[in-house]
Order: C-alpha cells, then sequence, then structure tokens
C-alpha cells in the first residue's frame, strides 16, 4: 500500500508507503502510481471556502484528471471517489430520489465545490467510457474519528455537541 498526500497528520499503518506530494504535481503521480494495481482517489479540497473558487478546479477537477493519467499510464484501476453533493442541484422535484442515476450539469450545482466534484467526476466517467478501468464512489459525509482534517459536516457536529451551534 502506498498513500499520497500533502502532509500526513497521523501516524499511518506500518509497511504503508508514504508519498508526501500533491496531485498536482505529475512527476510525484508518475512516482507515486509506479507498479499499483488499483488508485483510490480521495484527494480533494472538501472545505466549503477557499479564498480562490480556482482552487477548487486546479486540485479538484485537473488533479483528478492527472491522477487519472497517472493511473492510466501505469496500468491501474481507479476508484474515483466523488461526493453526494454532485446528486443535489437545480429545482427538486417532490419527493426525488438521489441515487446514482441522477444526471445533473455541473452548472446545476450549488456552488464551486460540488461543481468541481461534479466535474472531476464527469472526466473519470468518461475515462471509464474510453476503456480506463474507473468506478466512481459517491459516499455520503465523512463524519467521525479519523477526520484529521475537519470536513464542514464534522465540523459542524462537534460544535453542536459542544453547544457552540444552538440549532442545526
Amino acid at each position: 500500500v502506498r498513500a499520497l498526500d500533502l502532509d500526513f497528520p497521523v501516524l499511518i499503518p506500518e509497511g504503508v508507503d508514504r508519498c508526501v506530494a500533491s496531485i498536482t504535481d505529475d512527476d510525484a503521480l508518475a512516482e507515486a502510481t509506479k507498479g499499483v494495481d488499483a488508485v483510490i482517489h480521495a484527494a480533494a479540497i472538501a472545505g466549503l471556502w477557499t479564498p480562490s473558487t480556482f482552487d477548487y478546479h486546479h486540485v479538484n477537477v485537473a488533479g483528478t484528471c492527472r491522477v487519472l493519467a497517472a493511473a492510466r499510464a501505469a496500468g491501474a484501476r481507479v476508484v474515483h471517489v466523488s461526493s453526494f453533493t454532485t446528486l443535489i442541484g437545480g429545482a427538486p422535484e417532490p419527493e426525488q430520489v438521489l441515487d446514482e442515476t441522477v444526471e445533473l450539469t455541473p452548472s446545476e450545482m450549488l456552488g464551486p465545490y460540488p461543481r468541481s466534484k461534479r466535474e472531476a467526476e464527469l472526466a473519470a466517467l468518461g475515462a471509464a467510457a474510453a476503456g480506463h478501468d474507473v468506478v466512481v464512489v459517491m459516499p455520503s459525509a465523512p463524519v467521525g474519528p479519523g477526520d484529521h482534517r475537519m470536513t464542514p459536516p464534522t465540523a459542524m457536529i462537534r460544535d453542536l455537541a459542544a453547544g457552540r451551534t444552538p440549532a442545526l
């Protein structure tokens, strides 16, 4: 197992090969994917705000395209971790079911984060359509122990539990 991250805020299990780098670094991605069978791509700017909305595109979209290219060059399959937020946008229909069959355009997304995740998802689906072994997964909000970067859902639950948010 090889892990690539900007930094490793916690100890990772012994025997895991650590690569400290960004998914925006093509050389680092080529090195990290060398000799691997599969890539689980979960890197993204997941916060609700960033000083420049271009950051979402640079990391979440262009970074995903770089990961896909590096994995394809290495002959590795890819599991692309998207977001349930790509299912929400536009005018909802009464009693609408939100599942992986929902097809929204990036322009229907409710903000730059979900828009960038949808664009990255479409890039992954495009790679799959072109013959690369790629699957997209759309987990709900990650919360709880191990969320060391404090995603917005975990921060909201933490603040509610600590009494810093009177209602949610």
